[in-house]
C-alpha cells in the first residue's frame, strides 16, 4: 500500500509495524485522468495526489448518522458515496481490484456488500 494510506493504518492500528513494499509501492498513485461531468467533492476527492480522505457529512443532518446494529455501526449515505466515488473511478478506466476500501466497523462492510452487489 501507499506510505499515506499505511500510514493512517499504522497510526490507528499497527503501532508503525508496518512497512511499504518498496520505494515504487510508497510512492504509488492514481494513473488516471477522472472523466466525465464531475463536480465538487467527487473531483477534489479523486485527484492524483489525493491518497486518504475523510469526508464530513454532517452538513447531511439526519442522513450522516449513523445506524447502530447488533455489535456495530454502519452509515447509509457514507455507503452511497463510497459506491458513487467507485462507480467514477471504474468509468475513468481504474479497475475494480485497484481500488481498495477501509472501515473499522462490521456493519459497515456488511452494507458496503450489499451497496455494490444492487
Amino acid at each position: 500500500m501507499c506510505s499515506d494510506v499505511m500510514l493512517l493504518s499504522n497510526t490507528l492500528v499497527y503501532q508503525n509495524q508496518l512497512h511499504c513494499a518498496n520505494e515504487q509501492v510508497a510512492r504509488a498513485t492514481l494513473k488516471t485522468e477522472i472523466t466525465g461531468n464531475i463536480t465538487g467533492f467527487i473531483r477534489r476527492v479523486l485527484r492524483p495526489a489525493t491518497k486518504v480522505v475523510f469526508l464530513n457529512t454532517s452538513h447531511f443532518g439526519e442522513k450522516s448518522f449513523e445506524t447502530e446494529t447488533k455489535s456495530s455501526f454502519s452509515n447509509n449515505l457514507e455507503a452511497k458515496i463510497v459506491k458513487l466515488l467507485c462507480e467514477t473511478l471504474t468509468k475513468s478506466g481504474v479497475e475494480e481490484g485497484d481500488i481498495g476500501i477501509l472501515t473499522p466497523y462490521n456493519g459497515q462492510l456488511d452494507l458496503l456488500g450489499r451497496t455494490f452487489i444492487t
